[in-house]
Parts: structure tokens; C-alpha cells; sequence
């Protein structure tokens, strides 16, 4: 009866490509005279909110650019994507992660997930439990 009304023929579904990192806000490059603002600014939401949306791990890691340091994500929820993809589940036995917030270093990955979300508000459930060996 469709088919009589519009005369094309549905296909099968298509899966939904993404572009581009998920969940990341596309904010300005980080100006030279604010880059102690910015990183501040960060600090500042990993200590005070309760569910923030900037990665405490990557604010403390020195290595990598100022933008990438600060970058905040669109949503929490994001933020923990990013979290148990680029932190969790590239955790090594034998490696850890220094939380240079708190000056604290996390030996396995139940340490960092429990860090994260009692001391820096990043929730994650599901898949990232499943990574605690």
C-alpha cells in the first residue's frame, strides 16, 4: 500500500557514518596570551563540577598541546567516551597514570575508574567495568 502511494521501494537500513572525533566542541585555537587562562579554567571545572566535561588525565599530561589539554567535550557523556577509549582501556598491567590534580598515582585500571568518578565527577559504566581485570 505504500509503494502504491509514493512508488519507491524502501531499502534496507544504513548505519550512521561518523565525521570527526565524537562529541568534541569546536571552540577557537587557544591564543598565546591565554593559554594560562584556559588551563586555569580546566582545573578549576575538574575540581568544582560535579560532572565536568574536560578530561583530568589530559590536562595533566605535558606532552600534548595546549588546545588538546584543555579541550572540553560537548557533554559528560562524552568525556567518559573519551576517557575509557584514550585512558582505560590503553592501560597496560605494569603502567600507570599520575592524576597531577591530586598528586596521586592510579596502578591499575580500578584505581582510575574509581579516581575518576569519586574525585573528578568522569562516570563510567558498562563497557569500562568489564575492563577491570
Amino acid at each position: 500500500a505504500v509503494a502504491l502511494y509514493c512508488g519507491v521501494e524502501e531499502g534496507t537500513p544504513s548505519r550512521h557514518v561518523r565525521r570527526g572525533p565524537p562529541g568534541m566542541v569546536v571552540s577557537p585555537p587557544v591564543q598565546a596570551a591565554e593559554p594560562d587562562v584556559a588551563l586555569r579554567k580546566a582545573i578549576s571545572s575538574i575540581r568544582t563540577d560535579k560532572r565536568p566535561k574536560v578530561c583530568f588525565v589530559c590536562i595533566g599530561t605535558p606532552h600534548l598541546t595546549m588546545g588538546e589539554r584543555v579541550a572540553e567535550y560537548a557533554n559528560p557523556g562524552s568525556l567518559s567516551r573519551h576517557f575509557v577509549r584514550k585512558h582505560v582501556s590503553k592501560l597496560k598491567d605494569g603502567q600507570f597514570v599520575n592524576c597531577m590534580d591530586c598528586g596521586v598515582r592510579l596502578k591499575t585500571r580500578k584505581d582510575l575508574l574509581i579516581h575518576a568518578e569519586r574525585f573528578h565527577g568522569t562516570v563510567s559504566r558498562g563497557p569500562a567495568e568489564r575492563l577491570i581485570v
